[in-house]
């Protein structure tokens, strides 16, 4: 019973609940779940159906219920299914339900709660915080950044009986939302880290900011922040906060009671000296970086507040580790992918991997490979008994555990599960080559060492790597839907590759966010996304005659674009009638000024008549059109004559036809910039990978993928020494150059050479000398020091933008994106 939050006539009270449906069974709720794809049998979750303007958690009631939940908290009047054994309470405000909830969860528990914000460093400080004060507390801290609206309730309500402390972090996008934070929180301590840019274009100036982030800390006892950030300082006295809470300061200004006098950085280390209570002490970090000092030294400020000694707090604050906020996803042997996730290792972030190991179809077979979980807090048969449970109901087929405690409490896991009291121990006594065509999830403490077995099941050791950050897409995905209509639905385009950057996976990260269509250029890219599980309705834009069968084997819709590709189709219909699921669903091209592929007004007539003709075997989903130059001004009057053509044609066939069908014209720079062009659907594809054709809102949109490598070899070139091939490059004085591991065949283009592109190597750009080779390119880097053999290079990405790195090619955005190698190995990386 000490799993259970709330009984239904709890939740009535709390909420102020309407019980529309009460079930014939007792129902008692142990957690709290908004997202269906979550949902798992015997997990007694309730189901908060949560409201938004792009989105609508009631659409997903029956899937939840499909996955074993009985309860329901709604805001609609009614939901889709009727069962007997099922609670339904309606509120009228289902996210402030939430809140409402988490809080009454939080008042039972009376535990010092430190609450963190600041536009940057929350995630870091708290996780080092709980470093550093584990080994004296049992400590829950929010998993991940969960530190939204959503995500702090969610966070707050894994609260249990065996915490001694809590630590959360808030973040906000825009006022009024802090003070419904501080509500759930309900923080006795606080940490202000700074003010920053983010979420700017929300709040009039920086001091609105800082005053709505300081609501989080109106009934705090105490609060560490930096007197160094004005903003911060300025408004805890104006605000009053100064007279009401305990302030402990840190900064460079004399009166800050933690006084940083200097930060002296080695190697690999850093001296942090400062004066307080009038006597000179130090720590030591072991890390260089500016961010990190800060954020090290709040949680040094935080410690000494709370009455640790100094000599305590530097041996504590030398053995930090670095936060790895960040979950990969790898091509493995053997068939296999891996899922490499090096963020904390808790239940939490354990329940959280696995849903992301959810999203993968394409594997029947999906293992987990876990290190013992250290610094739970709680009882080691206890903490085993959990992770049984949720591997048991959330279907892992094959589970592995690594360390003395799961080893010795084998026994409440299934007979086929296999344990190691070590990392050695697993590299030494099993055999890699068991690992076959499935899904692997890599999820271990740091001391265990995981990023061994990492490096032994990728299959490809290729130094270059396309990287695809799965956050910067989903914020893209967002941005997107924010420009939109409530009912224009969004097709994806993942032809070529998902643009070079790996189709299945892309395919499975829009898929999960409920994208309404994808679409592809060949049958056999359609083929693959099915094979590899992907429901999602897919168009196909080029299908090939000779493929018609796999079309219709494996549910995909045809691009029709002349009345002969449709002939073709209606005679293959019914040669595989007997076999496959009618009407075949097809998409009507029309040619609206591109004049590359599509029918013309004068088709419509005879397209119309063959489609009545043929309705038993042929649907229409949707007509559309290609814009030609959506992206720029000058042809903005022949897009808009693009866009009356298309609709004229649309409404005569929907006329003859007597059927409403979708339409969509716009691409990604068309969704941005035409308004009326939304209609039904709009279609997005190099605007999902950060990139503005237009230019207009490149900065609302985030770089997606990553093209890097590494330092192989550094040298010192003699004045009249050439470099390369050719010769091209003569040194006229001494200088240093770096090999880098990446050439022509990984797709950097020879034209890229002789200083006609820079890369980034620790900050620094630095010219591509000499002619690109097939496999390598030189750089020269005379007068850096901080660059050593092994240091990473970033080809194109945050620092050397897709857009920049084209237009030195002489080309375009996409034709750089599609022509890095396939031998170039891809990770995906996703840190929520």
């Amino acid at each position: 019973m000490n799993n259970i939050l709330f009984n239904i006539d709890e939740i009535v009270s709390v909420c102020h609940a309407t019980v529309l449906q009460q079930s014939s069974e007792s129902v008692f709720v142990s957690d709290i779940l908004t997202d269906s794809r979550h949902a798992t049998i015997g997990s007694n979750s309730l189901f908060v159906a949560l409201k938004g303007r792009k989105h609508n958690g009631h659409q997903y009631i029956e899937e939840a219920y499909s996955k074993g939940i009985k309860a329901f908290l709604i805001s609609e009047d009614s939901i889709a299914i009727s069962a007997n054994d099922i609670v339904v309470l309606k509120v009228s405000d289902t996210m402030l339900a939430l809140q409402q909830l988490a809080a009454a969860h939080r008042s039972k528990f009376n535990i010092p709660t430190i609450a963190i914000t600041g536009s940057n460093g929350k995630t870091v400080v708290k996780e080092w915080l709980f470093q550093l004060l584990s080994p004296d507390f049992s400590i829950i801290r929010s998993p991940k950044s969960y530190n939204s609206q959503v995500g702090v309730p969610l966070s707050v309500c894994k609260l249990r009986s065996e915490h001694q402390m809590a630590i959360f972090e808030a973040g906000i996008s825009q006022t009024g939302e802090m003070i419904k934070l501080e509500k759930v929180i309900q923080p006795t301590a606080g940490i202000f880290t700074n003010i920053g840019t983010a979420h700017d274009e929300n709040f009039i100036n920086h001091s609105q900011k800082t005053a709505e982030k300081l609501q989080l800390f109106v009934n705090c006892k105490k609060l560490v922040y930096c007197s160094d950030y004005y903003d911060i300082a300025e408004k805890l006295i104006s605000s009053g906060l100064n007279k009401k809470i305990e302030l402990f300061s840190w900064g460079s200004k004399e009166g800050s009671l933690l006084q940083i006098k200097k930060s002296e950085s080695t190697e690999n280390s850093t001296v942090i000296s400062a004066i307080f209570n009038s006597k000179h002490i130090s720590v030591t970090i072991p890390f260089i970086d500016k961010a990190s000092i800060e954020n090290a030294t709040h949680c040094w400020a935080f410690m000494l507040m709370e009455g640790y000694d100094n000599n305590v707090v530097d041996q504590r604050l030398q053995k930090l580790n670095s936060i790895e906020m960040r979950l990969e996803v790898k091509e493995g042997i053997n068939g296999c992918t891996i899922i490499n996730d090096s963020y904390n290792s808790d239940i939490n972030s354990l329940s959280i991997a696995i849903d992301f190991l959810e999203k993968n179809k394409e594997y029947r077979q999906k293992t987990l490979v876990l290190s013992d979980i250290l610094q739970s807090g709680k009882q080691n048969e206890t903490l085993v008994k959990e992770i049984a449970s949720l591997i048991e109901r959330r279907g892992i087929d094959r589970f592995i555990g690594i360390g003395p405690v799961l080893a010795a409490n084998k026994k409440y896991f299934s007979d086929e599960a296999s344990f190691y009291a070590n990392t050695d121990s697993f590299l030494r006594e099993y055999d890699l080559v068991n690992f076959r065509n499935e899904m692997i999830l890599l999820k271990g403490a740091r001391q265990f060492g995981f990023e061994r077995i990492g490096a032994l099941l990728e299959s490809k050791a290729h130094e270059t790597i396309l990287s695809t950050d799965l956050n910067a897409l989903t914020h893209n995905i967002n941005f997107f839907k924010s420009k939109l209509p409530s009912k224009t639905r969004m097709m994806a385009m993942v032809k070529a590759f998902a643009y070079g950057s790996g189709s299945i996976e892309i395919a499975r990260h829009l898929e999960y966010h409920r994208l309404d269509y994808l679409a592809v250029a060949y049958t056999d890219e359609g083929v693959t996304l099915r094979k590899a599980g992907i429901t999602t309705p897919i168009m196909v834009m080029s299908p090939e005659d000779s493929n018609h069968y796999f079309l219709f084997r494996y549910n995909l819709e045809p691009e029709i674009f002349s009345l002969s590709s449709l002939q073709k189709i209606f005679v293959s219909t019914k040669e595989f009638e007997e076999i496959i699921d009618l009407p075949i669903k097809i998409h009507i091209k029309f040619d609206s000024g591109m004049h590359r592929l599509g029918f013309a007004e004068t088709d419509i007539e005879e397209l119309s008549n063959m489609l009545v003709e043929n309705k038993k075997y042929i649907q229409v989903a949707s007509a559309f059109s290609h814009f030609s130059a959506s992206d720029e001004t000058e042809h903005n009057l022949f897009t808009l004559e693009q866009l009356d053509s298309f609709n004229v044609m649309a409404d005569k066939l929907e006329k003859k036809l007597d059927k409403k069908f979708l339409r969509h014209i716009a691409n990604s720079a068309g969704a941005l910039r035409f308004p009326d062009a939304h209609l039904d659907m709009v279609r997005v594809g190099i605007g999902l990978y950060g990139i503005d054709p237009s230019g207009n809102y490149s900065h609302d949109l985030k770089p997606v993928v990553t093209l890097k490598t590494r330092v192989l070899q550094i040298k010192e070139i003699a004045p009249g020494e050439s470099i390369g091939y050719s010769r091209k490059a003569i040194s006229e004085n001494t200088r240093t150059t770096a090999t880098l591991a990446i050439g022509y065949a990984d797709g950097l283009h020879w034209v890229m050479g002789n200083g006609n592109w820079k890369v980034c190597i620790n900050g620094h750009l630095v010219p591509l000398i000499g002619n690109i080779c097939m496999d390598m390119c030189m750089v020269d880097i005379t007068g850096i020091d901080n660059i050593s053999e092994g240091d990473e290079v970033e080809i194109f990405g945050t620092n050397c933008l897709l857009q920049d790195y084209a237009k030195a090619m002489g080309t375009i955005a996409y034709e750089a994106l599609t022509s890095v190698s396939s031998r170039v190995k891809r990770v995906y990386i996703q840190q929520d």
